[in-house]
């Protein structure tokens, strides 16, 4: 396992701090996610080889855009 010194945290269509309320509110609205096996949500990590940083220059931020186009 590689520690990491910071992380960059987002979403698509919520808020990632109240994600767990929003889901909760949503699945209320519409009587949905009730019963054992229903799935809630979809959880993605799209990770990146570490030798991209030193190999193609690319950042952080610049993996993260990427993978947030790919998800959008």
């Amino acid at each position: 396992m590689i520690p990491r010194d910071f992380y960059i945290q987002d979403s698509l269509n919520c808020d990632p701090t109240t994600f767990d309320m929003e889901c909760a509110e949503t699945n209320r609205a519409f009587g949905m996610n009730g019963k054992k096996g229903d799935i809630m949500a979809h959880h993605y990590i799209i990770s990146f080889d570490p030798r991209d940083t030193a190999d193609h220059d690319l950042t952080p931020e610049q993996a993260h855009a990427l993978a947030k186009e790919f998800a959008e």
